[in-house]
């Protein structure tokens, strides 16, 4: 069973799965699985493979897989060995570098908002083809494409959707019914011409086009942290990265946490590869010291004024 974490981050994903598949299909039984964990940060891949996070965040984990999947360390845990082992993490680029093949699952879950529509598209369709004949794509939840690569079903389910490349020898899906065209009707009939005598009205002169107006920056603001800051700052990012020159405005932002750092990062990652860098608007000392820390600026634009 080959699993493929795109995106991976600080490796919480790769993890999970690891810890799911070993659970789930014991190798005395005979199975066998890997987890290939890619992302485009070195920094966000040396924290994965060092396996340390904060003990408060696998409060979810249960407890017979906990005590084989972490061990204690102060006020953290950290990944044990055997679950290391399950995990390869790599560096990789879905821009710009080439995609693994032969997974029975790829996940590629809250990426695709940080890309126009054509790039979406584009991502989409060459992870489409790194999934096997019977496997599956996942998606994050409010993520959507306009179209698939041909021959990816798409399944719906309460958590997201599912796309699955069928077997060869699965009869293909019946085409579905073609939308009928709605009714012609008559064009109404053209009115009368004005008699000579009625008055002109004199031609509108067009004056010259106002420039567009400054698209205000986006703002993150007040503390940001748990899961609410997260999807909070999750959709703010998504809107500001359809901008061509996108810009946020942390000038009033009080605290953030590592998952919106996380965030931050990846957004000003990806802008910089496509030639439109992330401007980032702080003045606060603290605030600066979070974006260094985090390795969010640079690629980032400091700036301390909208």
């Amino acid at each position: 069973m080959r699993v493929w974490s795109a995106g991976c981050a600080t490796g919480e994903e790769a993890y999970t799965l690891a810890m799911m598949l070993e659970d789930a299909l014991p190798t005395e039984r005979g199975w066998r699985h890997q987890v290939v964990a890619t992302d485009m940060s070195e920094r966000a891949l040396a924290q994965a493979r060092e396996g340390r996070y904060p003990a408060g965040s696998i409060h979810g984990v249960p407890a017979h897989v906990a005590r084989w999947a972490f061990d204690a360390e102060g006020e953290d845990v950290v990944v044990t060995l055997r679950v290391r082992g399950m995990v390869r993490f790599e560096h990789g680029n879905l821009l710009t570098g080439s995609y693994p093949r032969g997974f029975d699952l790829v996940l590629c879950r809250n990426v695709l908002i940080y890309f126009d529509r054509a790039t979406q598209q584009e991502v989409i369709e060459r992870l489409g083809r790194s999934v096997v004949p019977g496997g599956y794509l996942a998606l994050g939840y409010a993520e959507r494409i306009d179209s698939t690569e041909p021959g990816l079903h798409p399944i719906r389910t309460e958590d997201g959707v599912l796309y699955r490349r069928p077997l060869p020898d699965e009869p293909a899906r019946p085409a579905p019914p073609p939308t009928p065209e709605p009714p012609r009707t008559e064009p109404p009939p053209r009115a009368e011409r004005a008699p000579a005598s009625a008055p002109r009205r004199a031609p509108v002169r067009a004056g010259p086009t106002p420039p567009p107006a400054p698209v205000p920056p986006a703002r993150l603001e007040g503390e940001l942290d748990g899961p609410e800051g997260e999807a909070r700052a999750r959709e703010v990012i998504a809107c500001v990265l359809h901008h061509a020159h996108p810009v946020i405005d942390l000038s009033a932002l009080r605290y953030a946490d590592d998952g919106v750092a996380r965030l931050l990062a990846r957004a000003a990652s990806v802008t910089a590869a496509e030639g439109r860098p992330l401007r980032i608007i702080a003045r606060a000392p603290g605030t600066l010291r979070f974006l260094r820390r985090h390795g969010i600026v640079p690629p980032a634009a400091l700036s301390e004024e909208a």
